[in-house]
């Protein structure tokens, strides 16, 4: 809530300034606190007012920006066919900037992503390889790359092409040890555990929930948490009511906690923007004081020259 007051404060104050390339970036700013609240309707409805303010301006990295927290925004919302159109929209501004591999590889993965979550599975492995081939990857983000070996060893075995799944999934693992990725870390064992329940590896599935719950608690990632919570009521039959109790206790504490902050959030863009109402009318009534000011003091120096006039000696007055 604090970054959101400072980003609506700060866009405000671009904005009554004209400066609209600023103001779009701070409100995808601002978006981006939103989607992690999830709050994406508020994140899209944000995003097209940024939109909006850019007009005809060509900052094509900030479109492509913007268009791809759009798809990031819709996918939790189900709009698939949506999120896609968004992200072709920030492929073809991305295509006329000079930014780097790792943004089509990222963009690339984000459209796996949504390809994944409708269940085209042959489509989200091709947009998944085509991602990780992108020239030095590994060395530009290893966390991005850690996360497409992850995401076509599920791809894989949701293909039920399991050769090489375990593999990839330890090698993502073993990066993202390397460079502390501890959200990535809990991802890689909550997969790793569904790779071992499918292949009938109830000990090792176990083992693998438990470390991806405990490492979702020590960063305090709440949905990962809750996902393990679950994975961990299946795998262990005698404890599921604990597991289950838990996880319904979080659910309704987080959804409580969530409407809070979008709530604050709505405070916030109301405050700002009557403080800004209330500045603009400051600023007309100061305009309208100095105008009064300013017609008093013409009119003295006026009424000063009119006596000058009046009192002075004539040149009849004076000798040569």
């Amino acid at each position: 809530d604090s970054a959101y007051y400072y980003f609506s404060k700060a866009q405000k104050i671009y904005k009554s300034l004209g400066d609209n390339i600023n103001s779009a970036k701070l409100l995808r700013s601002l978006a981006g606190v939103q989607t992690a609240v999830h709050d994406n309707t508020g994140a899209l409805a944000t995003l097209t007012e940024a939109i909006k303010l850019l007009g005809d301006l060509e900052d094509n990295v900030l479109l492509y920006r913007i268009y791809n927290t759009m798809g990031i925004a819709s996918y939790p919302l189900d709009e698939f066919e949506e999120a896609l159109g968004y992200y072709e929209l920030a492929s073809q501004y991305l295509a006329k900037t000079n930014r780097g591999n790792d943004s089509y590889a990222g963009l690339d993965n984000n459209i796996g992503v949504v390809e994944f979550a409708q269940g085209n599975y042959e489509k989200a492995k091709l947009v998944y390889e085509k991602a990780i081939s992108y020239d030095s990857l590994f060395l530009l983000k290893p966390d991005l790359y850690a996360k497409l070996l992850d995401h076509i060893a599920m791809t894989n075995l949701k293909l039920g092409e399991t050769t090489t799944v375990e593999n990839d999934l330890t090698r993502a693992l073993y990066i993202r040890d390397s460079i502390g990725d501890l959200e990535g870390l809990s991802l890689n064992y909550y997969n790793l555990s569904l790779y071992f329940k499918e292949t009938g590896n109830i000990a090792d599935a176990y083992v693998y929930a438990r470390s991806s719950r405990d490492v979702a608690k020590e960063i305090n990632n709440n949905l990962r948490y809750m996902e393990s919570l679950k994975l961990l009521a299946k795998l262990d039959p005698t404890k599921a009511a604990s597991y289950n109790k838990e996880y319904i206790q979080l659910s309704d504490s987080l959804q409580k906690e969530e409407r809070k902050i979008r709530n604050k959030f709505q405070r916030i863009q109301f405050e700002t923007e009557e403080t800004a109402a209330e500045n603009k009318a400051l600023a007309r009534q100061n305009i309208l004081w100095a105008g009064i000011a300013l017609g008093i003091f013409l009119f003295a120096v006026s009424l000063y020259i009119i006596c000058l006039l009046y009192t002075s000696p004539s040149p009849r007055d004076f000798s040569c």
